[in-house]
């Protein structure tokens, strides 16, 4: 038995955007108000240098879901019943660099959504990050029961995740989202995200990331497993500008067009350097990626400016 999904093709940067979505994507033929209005507004975390969505919780408001905290309840048997029953299963697995679709699974505990099963291969299939040539894609994949029964944790394990937004827990979606256009709401969104007063939750985004990897490029500090210049924050940064091209083309503002598009392209590119990045050994390589990204970082951060600018006069 299969429930639907529809995988997200945007928001991969945190399991909380992306699953929640590939499920209410089959219900909603329209989610971009509401994803403008609850994930436009990002926030930068000091010391690990993250960037998140600041209410990365709007989603799971949306679902019907209900926590599990006891491990034996998420056994195969349990797994069944609550897809029977038309409830998604997002779960903490250690799958251990298991081979699936060409790349490797996470090496420790990570969220993965389980959205069906087949008795006769004797399979549950799943949602979740793939490592391909140190690039995360977000796909379907299955494994066997055996694969699964030895990937949860024992009884009384700590997995790091036990307090996460995505901890285990069943859901399903029955809230229907249907956001019209309120300008003033809008307004109110943009302003919040443009003005910020307070350092630690954004002075500037831009600026406060520029400044995080001057300072960690020069002490040469690496913050746990967090590369200085991370995928996950750059992707969050282009998930956001592709909000922000959504808000222009509903407002149909056709003067901020080449501003827009060069942003659009310099996230991309923040995301392809971060790649190279990663793989890059030499000091000197790593040092000229470093200035590379603070300069499109100074870039972006003057067209998005401009574009902001306009568009509070526009809705004011």
């Amino acid at each position: 038995m299969i429930l639907p999904i529809c995988k997200e093709k945007t928001f991969k940067s945190y399991p909380y955007c992306s699953d929640y979505l590939s499920v209410a994507n089959n219900f909603n033929d329209n989610l971009d108000l509401f994803m403008i209005y609850n994930y436009f507004n990002i926030k930068y975390q000091p010391i690990k240098g993250r960037l998140d969505f600041k209410y990365r919780s709007s989603l799971k408001s949306k679902m019907n879901y209900e926590v599990i905290s006891d491990i034996s309840k998420l056994k195969i048997e349990h797994i069944k019943k609550y897809i029977k029953n038309k409830k998604y299963i997002e779960v903490v697995l250690n799958l251990k660099k298991l081979e699936k679709n060409g790349g490797f699974l996470f090496p420790d505990f990570h969220n993965y959504l389980i959205y069906g099963y087949d008795n006769d291969t004797q399979k549950l299939f799943l949602l979740g990050y793939i490592n391909k040539n140190n690039c995360k894609y977000y796909e379907k994949f299955s494994i066997t029961y055996d694969e699964y029964n030895s990937a949860l944790p024992k009884s009384g394990q700590k997995t790091g995740i036990e307090n996460d937004i995505m901890s285990n827990h069943i859901f399903s979606y029955d809230n229907f989202i249907d956001e019209k256009l309120d300008k003033n709401y809008l307004l109110k969104n943009i302003l919040e995200y443009n003005m910020k007063k307070n350092i630690f939750n954004n002075v500037d985004i831009y600026l406060c990331l520029i400044t995080h990897i001057q300072i960690y490029s020069f002490f040469r500090i690496s913050y746990k497993n967090r590369s200085l210049l991370d995928s996950r924050d750059f992707r969050v940064l282009f998930e956001h500008i592709q909000l922000l091209k959504k808000i222009v083309n509903i407002l149909d503002l056709k003067d901020v067009q080449k501003q827009l598009e060069q942003l659009v392209k310099d996230s991309q590119s923040l995301l392809l350097l971060a790649t190279r990045y990663k793989r890059v050994v030499e000091f000197k390589r790593k040092k000229n990626l470093e200035k590379l990204s603070i300069n499109k970082l100074f870039n972006m951060w003057k067209n998005e400016r401009n574009i902001l600018n306009i568009l509070c006069n526009l809705l004011s």
